[in-house]
């Protein structure tokens, strides 16, 4: 590992991923976020005892009317938008404290999708079936099974029909996207993570964070490892960072292991040079 390379990626990073990845096999949404912030432990405690207050509050809050959709729905909303007072940041949308767990429960405002995440996890912690649905553009959450009440938590906490719904994907998309009743399919614990990722890679790209951009690719990367445009985006920004025998060494899995591929291409092109820049450092 180069200079450049281990000082983008400590160890304290690497533990993060391990982490990460148990708890994507986990299924442990809470814990998967977590890791991908890098919380400490302090913070990770204070987190989880605000979602444990709030999934007790809507405990005793719903009693035994929990088992209606929009009993649950109501509840959540009570607790977590009445209550907490959760909302959109859409002042500062692309800021990465929204895509930071803790901060968003810190704050009470985030992205959708770290909001949806918060009902999720509350809910869930409630015992109520909330999950997370991922439209192109727009993240919402189901309370209730497959014929449950769809909520949209960054428009605080607003109940949605499907038709809302492909209002959001219509105008999101300039109309370029028709809307497909699979878009109302619920996201797994890992397409979560990767959502925001993709959303962390973004932020960090627009605020120039060299460091925390370099985490989040690696980190997509790792999780995407049969996806050689995650790997080429490893590649190129270890490139861009001067961590060129990384880069080398990228481009030269990426060429081997997806021969045919636009990015076997891309890879092909750069290896000549980073060979060169690499034989240069010995």
């Amino acid at each position: 590992m180069t200079k450049v390379d281990s000082a983008m990626w400590t160890a304290a990073d690497e533990r993060s991923l391990s982490r990460l990845l148990a708890a994507i096999a986990a299924d442990d949404l809470a814990a998967a976020l977590l890791a991908v912030e890098g919380a400490s432990e302090d913070e990770a405690a204070h987190a989880l005892g605000w979602l444990e207050s709030w999934a007790r509050e809507l405990r005793d809050s719903l009693g035994h009317s929990g088992s209606s959709p929009h009993a649950a729905a109501a509840g959540l909303y009570s607790v977590l938008v009445e209550g907490a007072n959760f909302t959109g940041d859409a002042t500062d949308y692309y800021a990465p404290r929204n895509s930071a767990f803790t901060e968003v429960v810190r704050r009470r405002s985030g992205q959708p999708i770290l909001l949806s995440s918060v009902w999720m996890v509350v809910g869930q912690r409630a015992g109520l079936d909330v999950v997370g649905v991922g439209l192109p553009g727009h993240f919402i959450v189901r309370v209730g099974g497959v014929d449950g009440v769809l909520v949209d938590p960054f428009g605080a906490g607003r109940a949605l029909v499907e038709s809302d719904c492909a209002d959001i994907v219509s105008q999101l998309s300039g109309g370029a996207l028709p809307w497909e009743r699979c878009y109302l399919t619920a996201a797994s614990t890992g397409a979560i993570i990767e959502r925001v990722l993709r959303n962390l890679i973004h932020a960090c790209n627009r605020g120039r964070r060299r460091r925390r951009l370099y985490r989040a690719v690696r980190m997509l990367a790792t999780l995407r490892e049969g996806d050689p445009g995650a790997t080429l985006l490893h590649a190129r920004l270890a490139e861009d960072l001067g961590a060129v025998c990384l880069a080398q060494q990228l481009y030269e899995g990426i060429a081997a292991r997806f021969p045919g591929t636009c990015e076997c291409t891309v890879a092909r092109r750069r290896l000549a040079d980073v060979t060169d820049a690499a034989t240069r450092l010995h």
